[in-house]
């Protein structure tokens, strides 16, 4: 095993890292943008003897504890996109990197190699140095004495151009024609200069800034130091609480900033552990522990307030034992008591288990911001990310599911993101288009098996939820039985009531023909879930899409 990587070159092997991360390519391939991290940060922490397939199977992919090499190839499938992915990089965006990221065919570990530039011409000498941008020119302005806050793109390290004021990470060297200046341009090359000399002054000013400080309580007019950022009208602010590495972009193409406004507790790190109920487990994998507070700006407005979590120490199996009631604590949204006496564990069933808290018509404080605080009781407080998203006033945003490992946009532009909350079956593929439907794609996969999802949605409210199902295997070309009615029946339950008893697709429809299934009426249980359990009688149950919405009542 190599032991860990303490040399000159691991800051710029980090910085080529970012570099990638932060292409058009990568950023518009999450998965792909997932496996590279993993395996450069397993490269990084000198622990390259656990990169096998079934580890990455299984710790990024998402596959279950089960799987079989033999059966499944989505590993070297991957790779083999990844290293494809590279190739094009360093052939357009990455040509003039004199560091380049590789991926050897046959092997997973990857190797940064220094390669020799083309020689530079004597009229175009090379600065080592940031480019100057337009950020030089144009600066915040700030009236109150306070250092002026960038906006909620620049927490994210990965966004092209954005200054990340804390960063120590390089880039890589630009060429700029040597040119004579102008008659009269040196006292614009005087300005400039100062301007830039003022963004680095500042940037110094605002890592100060961020020492922890004592909240004054909501509704306060002495005007409080947050320390992330404002976020503009009708965009959402999504943060990795306790993150301290770089930004993370999830399967929707979200881009979550690294953790910079909490004022107390401590980071947390759980290193590539399985979280189930997750189609994001990285979103996991950090957390901020201890007695601690946010103040988040946001412009005024109405919102919907998602809280991120996931037990990592108490529970079976896990590093302390123990079970219910070995953590539990307070949530406060602007003084006001959100979640008491909340323990993980017993919230999400288990031990590193995807715990989503959501809570509507969230608006910010007096004072302009959304106070979070989290207070002991028994144990630390423990959080995973925040989300605050513009809501709908009165009702929960939609949530739409397709069953496949990629979002869908269906005829009306509505986005159904990747599978999510689920716990049991696996997904298939179907090849052969359905009808009976003016969206498809929304039926080209399916999960089947014994399986159930916990939809998490506001506990005051009751929800209308459609599922949508094609049979597409049974009285199918697959099908060497030839059969139909009868081969696949199966019930739908939620939160323990039952929606449907025994239904047969094939003999509601048909083989390849869309189905849909509205239920009424249905209300969360005590953890703010939506506990809809498929449950076969005959071979398995199935599921193509789910959508939920807030009936409003």
């Amino acid at each position: 095993m190599r032991g860990p990587v303490v040399s000159s070159s691991f800051e710029k092997e980090r910085a080529e890292l970012e570099a990638v991360l932060s292409s058009d390519r990568f950023s518009r391939s999450p998965q792909l943008a997932k496996l590279l991290i993993y395996l450069c940060d397993k490269y990084f922490d000198g622990q390259t003897d656990q990169i096998k397939e079934y580890n990455i199977a299984t710790e990024v992919l998402g596959r279950p504890e089960q799987f079989d090499s033999s059966q499944d190839a989505i590993a070297r499938v991957e790779a083999h996109r990844l290293r494809k992915k590279l190739a094009d990089y360093y052939a357009d965006e990455g040509a003039e990197h004199s560091l380049k990221i590789a991926l050897s065919p046959g092997r997973y570990v990857p190797a940064f190699q220094q390669t020799r530039r083309p020689a530079t011409p004597k009229s175009t000498p090379v600065l080592d140095a940031q480019p100057v941008s337009d950020d030089c020119l144009e600066l915040p302005v700030s009236t109150d004495g306070e250092p002026p806050e960038v906006s909620a793109p620049d927490l994210d390290v990965r966004n092209l151009g954005a200054p990340n004021l804390g960063s120590t990470d390089v880039p890589h060297a630009v060429s700029i024609p040597e040119k004579s200046p102008p008659a009269g341009s040196g006292w614009r090359i005087y300005l400039l200069g100062a301007g830039c000399l003022t963004l680095t002054i500042l940037g110094f000013w605002r890592v100060l800034s961020h020492q922890a400080i004592a909240y004054p309580g909501p509704g306060n007019k002495s005007g409080i130091k947050g320390s992330i950022a404002s976020a503009p009208g009708g965009t959402a602010v999504r943060f990795s609480a306790g993150c301290t590495t770089v930004a993370y972009t999830d399967r929707l193409g979200n881009r979550w900033a690294c953790d910079q406004s909490a004022s107390g507790g401590s980071s947390a790190s759980y290193s590539h552990r399985f979280i189930a109920r997750t189609n994001d487990p990285d979103l996991f994998q950090n957390a901020r522990t201890g007695d601690f507070y946010y103040n988040v700006p946001v412009k005024p407005g109405t919102y919907e307030l998602h809280l991120f979590f996931a037990e990592m120490v108490y529970g079976p199996s896990t590093p302390a034992g123990g079970g219910e009631n070995s953590r539990t604590f307070l949530v406060k949204l602007n003084g006001h008591v959100l979640l008491d006496n909340f323990d993980v564990l017993a919230d999400a069933n288990g031990p590193a288990v995807a715990d989503e808290r959501v809570f509507r018509d969230v608006h910010p404080d007096s004072d302009g911001r959304v106070h979070l605080q989290f207070f002991h009781e028994l144990g630390d407080p423990i959080l995973s990310a925040v989300e605050i998203v513009p809501g709908s006033p009165g009702k929960q945003l939609p949530i739409r599911l397709v069953s496949q490992e990629k979002s869908v946009t269906d005829q009306q532009g509505r986005v159904w993101g990747p599978d999510n909350f689920y716990a049991g079956g696996q997904l298939i593929v179907r090849k052969d288009a359905i009808t009976g439907t003016p969206d498809p794609s929304l039926y080209a996969a399916e999960r089947f098996g014994n399986f159930n999802y916990a939809i998490p949605v506001d506990t005051r409210d009751t929800y209308d939820v459609t599922a949508y199902f094609a049979e597409g295997y049974w009285g199918s070309p697959l099908d060497r039985t030839g059969s139909g009615t009868g081969s696949r029946i199966f019930d739908i339950d939620c939160n323990g009531q039952r929606l449907l008893n025994n239904l047969d697709i094939y003999k509601e429809v048909g083989g390849m023909h869309a189905l849909a299934k509205t239920f009424l009426g249905l209300r969360p249980n005590a953890q703010g879930k939506l506990i809809l359990a498929f449950q076969p009688v005959v071979n398995y149950a199935s599921v193509s899409a789910l959508e939920v919405e807030d009936e409003g009542r």
